[in-house]
């Protein structure tokens, strides 16, 4: 089952008390109130990263693509997808504008 992708104009905005704990590039958010831990490659880290509830969904990937341009066409496809998954497991909140 695949997830929906995000709007690219929503805000994707870091749910209370989430805490990223890195490892090695790679890491896992975690909510003690809940004890939920979800896994990110360091790919998701960089996504998770830049959810500041500032940035719409275009904005994270104009950044990405900007430092990643060898990867432009991935970067489109797959942060709205990470975006999505995120608000998914409750990471974060989709906000419209």
């Amino acid at each position: 089952m695949s997830a929906d992708k995000a709007n690219l104009n929503q805000v994707p905005t870091p749910q209370e008390g989430i805490e990223l704990v890195e490892l090695e590039g790679e890491g896992v958010l975690y909510c003690p109130e809940t004890m939920k831990m979800v896994y990110l490659n360091d790919s998701a880290s960089i996504i998770w990263r830049l959810c500041d509830g500032l940035r719409k969904v275009a904005d994270i990937i104009d950044a990405l693509a900007d430092a990643f341009p060898e990867a432009i066409n991935e970067v489109s496809l797959d942060v709205p997808e990470m975006i999505e998954l995120l608000a998914c497991e409750g990471a974060v909140e989709l906000r419209n504008l």
